[in-house]
């Protein structure tokens, strides 16, 4: 080609350069507009009002987290991977014992090789019967690291209803608290258990004395035939370098009993995204642990919320968790300011008992940054008593949230100070999408300043698989939309105000019909009476005015502070709240003023205790007192 040919093509490349630059300029100008006139589209785009096409709440949450995904990992895996530049901070602290992520990684590595050792397989259940102690967590990763699936049992758990639990897990191998043993004894012949590795809740404990006193209060327990001591099972032939099972979408890690406080406990199926999904949504939750950091873990590990929003949360971000095995509720004030934790979970009625507790009214919680109330509901006065309470010995607000077993925990909760309103439990989980549905009509109602009351259904990444060879309930608790999403049947009443914060009424199986047909909600009456200075808690239930008739009325069961005495004019005091603040046909037809409510063993008002308490009571009077 000669010169001046080549410079004329030259030109012309030049000249097709710049009309494509051109070209470039007018596309990315075009698509600058497309993206101006499709905000200007959003902003003028009038809303429906309903919450599942709204999501009102999502203003609350950083863009990020619109996008944000749960990490395609076991829990075991998680676990490892987030702490190996933290491998000499503290893990687990246990009657002044300190384990750190290092020893806890070569227990959990010890206990798999143990468990591969004594034929457990990938896909088998073994069935976990402990309190919160050291073994407990070895035991649940080592599980999830040879990809077996850990059944979570509450130790105090009757004999028929463990064999229950084992048998239809099929469950050959069991790792129990020493103190159960009497227990199992009674079912484990007629169940399909052929190994029970029996632990001491003082097996981590080193120091001579405090073994000592323990085992001077607890008898040990002898081991033959089908039970195995601890250290001997640990101890067995172990395989060296235990593979990881690899990560799949969608398998079951655990299965996790209902608490069952209206009915018969029902097995959860919560996969690894169940949990490594809690991880995600609530680090968009204002509940922010970090390394150093202390967690109480006095909720119990074989609950879901205990294990997933507590055990694996913490864990997960290198928070020492400071382990309760056992308590009773009314230590709770002192057992924080022994351990002066920053982040602290429970029912409502631990914090309720702050207001009481002497030592607590003299002492500081500046120590705590996040004090979360779940699994139970909170009356609007008791919120503002606490509040004011944490408020006076420098402690932040308290922290709600609403949730089941059957998400891992929750799936709502008060993410911000804007979304922590009194009588509220916060804003949907980030992933989550909520409806509210009228019981009668299944039409979804509308968010806003008019309470449209309805059950509220929910999914998300965290939702469970399934009831645990269970189809028949499964098929109940699962809604399918049109477009083929899944729902959660709740069962919990609901309205969502006009920034997406729901505020919850009660359980629809705690709203009663009234023999003429009408229907009563009971936390209204709990609420109204709980309003009341000198009142301490209060718990309402429906009681049948005739056996075998049709119907029910509220009976409500009043606990005072110690310095009352004039129960008569209390009495109008507590009738004249009730009359401002509830329709009359859902007033108390009773009033029964007692020395405790009985709460089960998940810190929950024992609904069916108290309802068996209401039948045995006389009718004839309005006002008892114990």
């Amino acid at each position: 080609m000669k010169k001046k040919e080549l410079e004329k093509a030259i030109q012309e490349l030049n000249q097709k350069m710049k009309n494509f630059e051109k070209i470039a300029d007018l596309l990315e100008q075009q698509n600058k507009l497309k993206e101006v006139e499709l905000g200007l589209r959003e902003a003028s785009k009038e809303k429906t009002g309903y919450p599942s096409i709204d999501k009102p709440w999502l203003k609350f949450f950083p863009k990020e987290a619109l996008t944000d995904t749960i990490n395609p990992y076991t829990l075991y895996q998680q676990l490892k991977i987030s702490n190996e530049d933290n491998l000499e901070e503290t893990a687990l602290s246990y009657n002044g014992e300190y384990i750190t992520f290092r020893k806890l990684l070569h227990h959990i590595d010890q206990v798999a090789g143990a468990l591969l050792s004594i034929g457990v397989k990938e896909g088998d259940i073994v069935t976990l019967c402990l309190p919160n102690i050291p073994e407990f967590v070895y035991s649940f990763y080592a599980i999830n690291k040879i990809g077996a699936i850990a059944s979570l049992i509450e130790p105090r758990t009757n004999a028929e209803r463990i064999k229950t639990f084992v048998n239809n897990a099929n469950s050959k191998v069991m790792i129990m608290l020493d103190l159960c043993k009497n227990n199992i004894d009674k079912m484990i012949e007629s169940s399909t258990l052929e190994m029970v590795v029996s632990v001491s809740a003082a097996n981590s404990i080193n120091n001579k004395a405090k073994k000592s006193l323990y085992t001077m209060a607890h008898k040990e327990v002898k081991t033959s035939g089908k039970y195995l001591n601890w250290n001997d099972f640990v101890s067995v032939k172990r395989l060296n370098n235990v593979a990881v099972s690899k990560y799949k979408p969608n398998k079951t890690a655990a299965i996790v009993y209902t608490s069952g406080t209206t009915g018969i406990p029902k097995g959860a199926e919560l996969t690894n995204e169940t949990y490594n999904g809690q991880n995600m949504q609530l680090k968009y939750s204002g509940i922010t642990p970090k390394t150093g950091d202390i967690f109480l873990g006095n909720v119990p590990f074989f609950s879901a919320y205990g294990s997933s929003s507590g055990m694996h949360n913490a864990l997960t971000n290198g928070v020492e968790i400071a382990l309760l095995p056992s308590y009773k509720p009314q230590e709770f004030p002192s057992i924080l300011l022994k351990y002066r934790p920053n982040h602290v979970m429970g029912v409502p009625r631990f914090y309720e008992l702050l207001l009481q507790d002497k030592l607590a009214q003299k002492s500081e919680f500046a120590f705590l940054e996040n004090i979360i109330s779940g699994g139970d509901k909170m009356a609007p006065a008791n919120e503002k008593k606490v509040n004011k309470f944490l408020e006076k010995h420098g402690a932040p607000k308290i922290k709600k949230g609403l949730g089941m077993s059957e998400f891992g925990g929750g799936f709502i909760t008060t993410v911000s100070e804007k979304s922590n309103k009194i009588g509220s439990v916060g804003v949907p989980h980030v992933g989550n999408n909520v409806k509210i549905l009228d019981p009668n009509t299944n039409e979804e109602l509308k968010y806003g300043p008019e309470k449209n009351i309805g059950e509220l259904y929910v999914t998300g990444p965290t939702l469970m698989k399934s009831y645990f060879n269970n189809q028949i309930e499964s098929d109940k608790f699962f809604v399918i939309d049109e477009s083929g999403t899944k729902w959660a049947k709740t069962g919990d009443l609901v309205y969502m105000d006009e920034d997406g914060v729901v505020f919850f009424i009660d359980r629809i199986k705690n709203v009663i019909m009234r023999p003429d047909g009408h229907t009563t909600p009971l936390l209204p009456i709990e609420n109204a009476i709980s309003k009341h200075p000198n009142v301490l808690s209060c718990a309402a239930v429906g009681v049948e005015v005739e056996e075998g008739k049709t119907g029910s009325l509220p009976m409500a069961f009043i606990v005072l502070k110690d310095n009352v005495e004039d129960i008569s004019t209390l009495q109008k005091e507590i009738e004249e709240l009730c009359e401002f603040n509830i329709p009359e046909r859902e007033r108390p037809k009773w009033y029964r003023y007692v020395n405790e409510i009985p709460y089960n063993l998940a810190g929950k008002v024992d609904m069916l205790k108290l309802k068996e308490k209401g039948i045995t009571q006389n009718l004839q009077e309005k006002v008892t007192k114990e």
